[in-house]
């Protein structure tokens, strides 16, 4: 036990090294643990700290004893978050005071620098803290407190879990995420080593000598400040020592004799590297009793292979490995938020607000940062001769379109992290893919079999593969003298998002080149397809996340692309409101395309958009399956029709009674499922039945089966004409059906399979 006075802080902190066994780190679940006994050591005494659900536990010989309700801890995000972890109890003070708040804290335990298990506090004067009063200690009412106090011994464990679920370990037996071919050859990195893992699951999608121990010269600032977020007062005013300004290498501005506080060297340590504040850090903490309590916090989140010998990293003694440096990620993106918050500034501004103290501006010096990378969610570089070029950085990644994905990637012994680190990334978002639940049974290494399935019967029999000049299977009309009509069907059009990234990036801003890939649809005489969203300026956003909103000028693009009818009946309908749903409807009547699935009124809707080929007319319905049921067309306000409609087969019947070909489309099925539903038989078939010829699905986002059901044509699901969905190659390819009609019945079926390039943009092939 040490007492010490910094410039009247009056505090107690422990630096002695921790005697709780290494096995015992080991078992931790890296910070945001759920407690079970696995955590706990098997003998002696130990206390269980679960923030997530608000409980304190004494243990005896791994057994669970009494509980006590948590009735405060430290706002999550904050500087003052309870710190997660595997420490031991310090100091014992039946009445510690607290400079930092000016409170008296009963029965105090503590257990990591400036924390505290302990009873009710109150102020000098006698009256007790309000109820959310909280400096970051464990708060129990002063009864449990006492018993809490009364059960621990100095070196007593103490397990502290997170505030958020806990991280699943790494595991080579159950996978989260599949490979999408077993070709792919990993990336040629100039990194000695580097991983990629998943800060949720801790599933290792890319690895190279990550066991490997390596210098890491200033990613050692993320313990540093984290060591000085939990162990120091943060408002505690010093003046620069004239040693820390000499310290080599970056300084952040910073001078001698100037006063700062702990909490303000916070940034210049993580934005600008500064190895000035990084060692004043470490005077204010006690010089080598900070070194000390930065190895003993190391230990405690389980950096087993982590040394560090100063506080900035300029030291080769400091070092680690890329599998402990991935649970150090993981601890801050699940525990101490705010350390990475910070690191993700553009800039920090701070004026004098005590005597001696000066204005600054600190700049971060991150390349992600600079770049204005969407997707970074924070880390620190680094170098020195001896490490080379290091990098600790935070992502999230669209592998799963519904459930973005929180990757951190490690590189350590780089000639160029950046473009080491962008090439992980690019490698890892090319060839992984994110499975749903019903993915288990699925190989572990998929390879796309560069074709679509072919169309069958009912009964399972393939009657088109590739291509066909006739259809036996499909009844003859009797001549009737109408000429020959070709039609085109393609699946989902969303153009926002990372559509309209690629577009303003490498088209400049120009959809009329963007969709200069497929001429096909321009030679056909009808070409459909589904759109997924509104083309609009207005409205506010009604969906989610995953709202679409495509620019305006995306509608006179695909009327120049050659498109006549779109379905607007889908989910994603009225993202942005029903101002942006009218817009829409207004900009394509325009732009001269069509649509069908909806419009102004339910008359509107019922009625099918009929175009006149040849002599034949063709009309067109749609219908949603997947909602939103509040943008439900109603007898005077604008909407689209549902499949759950119950007049929805009279529709179909009415309609066909009006043309020669009638086309049905639903969007209905489950998404990234390779086979229709029943759902989807059900209503594709009972439409044939009420006298649609042709049905055409999506919103799978995946091509599934076509079959030829009583005289009609059924495409499930065209899968993605254009999207932005890379996360796998189902997603990035889709079907594109050909029909031909001669005398007002099909003759021919051509089929396509649609690829989408690195920019997606849909390329067609047989």
């Amino acid at each position: 036990m040490t007492f010490f006075l910094i410039n009247g802080f009056s505090g107690v902190l422990s630096y002695g090294s921790l005697t709780t066994p290494t096995s015992l780190f080991q078992q931790v679940a890296l910070g945001a643990v759920a407690l079970s006994n696995s955590t706990i050591p098997s003998d002696g005494r130990a206390i269980g700290v679960d923030l997530a659900g608000m409980t304190l536990t004494l243990y005896k010989g791994g057994v669970p004893g009494e509980s006590y309700p948590i009735l405060a801890k430290g706002k999550p995000g904050t500087p003052w978050e309870t710190p997660s972890g595997t420490y031991e109890v310090g100091v014992k003070e039946e009445n510690h005071f607290s400079s930092i708040g000016n409170v008296w804290m009963p029965f105090s335990t503590q257990f990591s620098g400036n924390f505290f298990i302990h009873g009710w506090p109150s102020y000098t004067t006698g009256a007790p803290v309000p109820k959310g009063y909280s400096g970051g200690s464990v708060r129990l009412s002063t009864a449990d407190a006492e018993k809490v106090f009364t059960f621990a011994s100095l070196g007593t464990p103490v397990v502290v879990s997170g505030t958020k679920g806990q991280p699943q370990a790494s595991s080579t037996q159950e996978q989260n995420f599949y490979f999408v071919t077993s070709a792919a050859q990993p990336p040629r990195l100039s990194a000695q080593s580097y991983l990629v893992a998943d800060l949720d699951t801790g599933d290792i999608l890319l690895e190279r000598e990550a066991q490997r121990v390596y210098p890491i010269a200033s990613i050692s600032k993320l313990i540093t400040a984290l060591t000085s977020l939990e162990v120091l007062n943060q408002y505690q005013s010093m003046r620069m020592s004239a040693r820390a300004v000499a310290t080599n290498g970056s300084f952040g501005g910073l001078v001698t004799g100037e006063v700062v506080t702990a909490g303000t060297l916070i940034y210049p340590l993580l934005l600008e590297s500064s190895n000035d504040a990084a060692e004043m850090l470490a005077e204010i903490g006690g010089g080598e009793r900070f070194i000390t309590a930065m190895n003993t916090k190391a230990r405690s989140i389980g950096l087993s292979h982590t040394r560090f010998t100063d506080a900035s990293g300029l030291s080769e003694g400091n070092i680690s490995t890329a599998r402990d440096l991935f649970t150090l990620t993981q601890y801050l993106f699940h525990n101490k938020p705010f350390v990475l918050d910070t690191t993700r500034l553009a800039l920090k501004r701070i004026e004098p607000e005590i005597p001696g103290s000066k204005s600054h501006t600190w700049y971060n010096n991150n390349y992600f940062v600079r770049a204005g990378n969407p997707r970074y969610l924070g880390g620190k570089n680094g170098y020195t001769d001896e490490a080379g070029r290091t990098l600790v950085s935070l992502f999230t990644l669209p592998l799963s379109e519904f459930e973005k994905r929180n990757v951190a990637v490690i590189i350590l012994g780089s000639d160029n992290r950046e473009k080491d680190t962008e090439a992980a990334l690019a490698y890892v978002t090319k060839n992984i893919y994110y499975g749903a639940s019903t993915d288990a049974a699925r190989l572990a290494v998929r390879r796309s079999n560069g074709g679509v399935p072919a169309i069958l019967s009912p009964s399972g029999e393939v009657l088109v593969d590739k291509l066909v000049s006739s259809l036996g299977t499909l009844p003859k009309k009797e001549t009737s003298g109408k000429g020959s009509v070709s039609l085109i069907f393609v699946g989902d059009i969303q153009m926002d998002r990372g559509v309209r990234t690629q577009v303003e990036k490498n088209f400049g801003g120009n959809y009329n080149s963007f969709l200069s890939t497929v001429p096909l649809i321009k030679s056909s005489d009808i070409a459909f397809g589904n759109l997924e969203g509104p083309i609009s300026d207005k409205g506010s956003n009604h969906g989610s996340a995953y709202s679409f909103r495509m620019d305006p000028q995306v509608a006179p693009a695909l009327a120049g692309a050659g498109f006549d009818v779109l379905n607007i009946a889908n989910n994603h309908a009225g993202d942005w409101g029903k101002e942006a749903f009218v817009d829409t409807l207004e900009r394509l009547t325009r732009a001269g395309i069509a649509y069908t699935g909806g419009g102004m009124t339910r008359s509107e809707a019922e009625k099918p958009t009929i175009i006149t080929r040849e002599d034949t007319r063709i009309g067109f319905l749609g219908f949603s399956d997947v909602g939103p049921s509040w943008l439900t067309v109603g007898s005077s306000t604008p909407g689209i029709l549902l499949a759950s409609d119950p007049r929805r087969d009279t529709i179909i019947s009415e309609a066909k009674r009006q043309v020669d070909m009638l086309v049905v489309s639903f969007h209905f099925g489950d998404e990234y499922q390779r086979n229709p539903s029943e759902r989807q038989r059900t209503l594709a078939r009972k439409a044939i039945e009420a006298g649609a010829d042709i049905v055409t699905g999506h919103h799978p986002h995946v091509v599934e089966g076509t079959e030829l059901y009583n005289g009609g044509l059924i495409a499930y699901s065209l899968g993605n004409f254009i999207f932005d969905q890379a996360f796998s190659p189902e997603t990035m390819e889709g079907l594109a059906l050909s029909v031909r009609l001669t005398d007002g019945s099909i003759t021919t079926i051509e089929k396509y399979l649609v690829t989408l390039n690195e920019h997606f943009q849909p390329q067609l092939a047989r």
